[in-house]
């Protein structure tokens, strides 16, 4: 058996030995702890001298250009358990988390999740992507899955891709592979919009219905179903005719998901709407109705949230219920396809076409730019630019073809 020999190296930056087994190893520091200021010390091996020298040698001019990763053994599954308890669940939103989680848990990791981390390689996420898209059975599984929806995978992807990105950042790996996958185009859902005609036959076969007041604020205020759902008493202010929109109403994305209040809305920016009269009087109108509903329950009301609109003992409205309820108004309407988002739509088309400018739409809407709020309703700004040359059409009529 060999004995063990040391050499330090020429730049004495490390040492290469050869251990009693014969074995060479070649020992250098990468960095220092931060918490005790030691050095940190990494090992490479191989059978002859020559050869560690080779491997110490790349591993310090890795560290000369900041391009060195140490060794991770642990799998992408292991490392977005750790990235979402580090980095997402203490800054994000439970509603966000909740998305991540099931996107992590439900079809990255089942996909993707053994193999390790800085073993990933683009070719492995794009087959998991022609895996979404085809929808067929996992070798193995017997469940099969249907297709996803093209936004669904990007979706997921943009989850993979953000986890990636930090351990880039953390020089764990040396690039995100989820940024050279292709994904399938995702197209648009054009944007339905209830007509005159539907609207009026909506209001007349719904204003008597006990949901009618939040179905209102979504189509009057343009509000979102949680929006309208989480609405309280102290967010409105019945002097000014001003309303501030900064909750929502959301349910747990688990199965026996609770109801929970989240405090800021979907843009993350709270929003101040100058309500119409008739929207107040209606809200004023509901108010004296839940405090008839407060006194019948007695001790088993609860509204511990303050909100508009409950049931009969207090309780929240739940999204399952607004839709229920929807659905058989909207077909007693004569518009069974109708969606409650389609009641937002409908507000925002309306204010574009009725002359309201751009700005005053994103505002209200919360759209986090104007841009977006053209591109989202882009039909209606066709409308709007019709409109405007009928009226060019109508001053030349008026003012310069009668003169000439």
């Amino acid at each position: 058996m060999p004995n063990s020999k040391s050499t330090r190296t020429a730049n004495g930056r490390g040492t290469i030995r050869q251990r009693k087994d014969g074995l060479w190893e070649a020992r250098f520091t990468v960095g220092f702890d931060p918490g005790t200021g030691k050095q940190k010390q990494r090992s490479v091996y191989g059978k002859t001298q020559k050869d560690v020298r080779k491997k110490m040698t790349a591993a310090l001019k890795q560290l000369d250009d900041n391009s060195y990763l140490d060794a991770d053994k642990r799998t992408l599954g292991q490392y977005l358990d750790e990235w979402l308890k580090e980095y997402i669940e203490p800054v994000c939103k439970p509603y966000t988390v909740d998305n991540y989680r099931r996107s992590i848990d439900l079809h990255i990791k089942p996909n993707l999740g053994a193999i390790r981390l800085q073993e990933l390689r683009p070719e492995d996420i794009q087959r998991m992507v022609r895996h979404f898209t085809a929808g067929d059975k996992k070798a193995g599984s017997q469940r099969s899955q249907k297709p996803l929806s093209p936004k669904t995978i990007k979706n997921i992807i943009g989850v993979l891709s953000s986890s990636l990105q930090e351990a880039v950042n953390n020089q764990i790996i040396s690039r995100n592979p989820a940024q050279f996958v292709k994904l399938p185009a995702v197209r648009q859902k054009e944007i339905e919009a209830l007509t005159i005609e539907q609207i009026a036959a909506f209001v007349e076969t719904a204003h008597n219905s006990p949901y009618y007041a939040p179905l209102a604020c979504c189509l009057f205020l343009g509000l979102r179903e949680g929006e309208a759902l989480g609405l309280a008493w102290s967010h409105i202010d019945f002097v000014k005719r001003k309303i501030t929109i900064c909750q929502q109403l959301q349910r747990e994305k688990v199965k026996g998901g609770k109801l929970y209040l989240m405090d800021s809305t979907k843009s993350g920016k709270s929003r101040v709407l100058d309500a119409p009269d008739f929207v107040m009087d209606l809200l004023k109108e509901e108010q004296r109705h839940q405090l008839l509903e407060q006194i019948a329950a007695g001790p088993a009301w609860c509204n511990e949230w303050g909100l508009c609109f409950t049931n009969k003992i207090g309780h929240p409205i739940t999204p399952k219920a607004l839709f229920g309820q929807f659905k058989k108004l909207a077909t007693a309407a004569g518009i069974p396809n109708a969606r409650v988002h389609d009641l937002r739509h409908t507000n925002a088309t309306l204010a574009l076409v009725n002359g309201d400018d751009v700005k005053t739409v994103q505002a209200n809407m919360g759209h986090a730019t104007a841009a977006f709020t053209l591109q989202r309703y882009v039909h209606a700004t066709e409308q709007m630019k019709r409109d405007s040359a009928n009226r060019m059409q109508q001053f030349f009529e008026t003012s310069i073809e009668k003169k000439a």
